[in-house]
């Protein structure tokens, strides 16, 4: 029964968090590839933060396929990949909600629900299971 759960959890990842996960990553690399094209007209700020969180997002992007799709990664290095995807994926969706740009704006419909809210779900789920897992062994 056991192996069914962890199964069953592994599938829900990903189609819940991996493959949304998978199209966010796309949109962070065209993201940076806009603003070092545009680099003279775009704020340096902005364009280290692009980088940082599609750091940290790409960090996040390896833990999720750590978990569903058996990468072998040590306990304390899928933690942290979960953790720094935890934070850039909270801050992409701090950004967007406060953002008046209409580009940018999370309205929270179904489809943002499923890029955004989904993974940080799974994220915060297989953050707390490492943990855990980490504690007991």
């Amino acid at each position: 029964m056991q192996n069914f759960l962890i199964s069953l959890l592994t599938g829900l990842t990903t189609v819940f968090a991996w493959t949304p996960a998978t199209i966010l990553l796309v949109m962070s690399f065209i993201g940076i590839y806009t603003g070092l094209v545009y680099f003279e007209e775009m704020d340096v700020f902005r364009l280290i933060l692009l980088c940082l969180l599609t750091v940290l997002g790409i960090a996040g992007y390896l833990g999720l396929t750590s978990i569903c799709w058996g990468l072998k990664l040590t306990t304390r290095t899928k933690l942290v990949c979960l953790i720094c995807g935890i934070m850039a994926l909270s801050s992409v969706i701090l950004i967007g909600y406060m953002s008046e740009n209409e580009l940018l704006h999370i309205s929270f419909n179904i489809e943002e629900i499923y890029l955004f809210i989904c993974p940080l779900v799974f994220l915060l789920l297989h953050t707390l299971l490492v943990y855990r897992n980490s504690k007991t062994h």
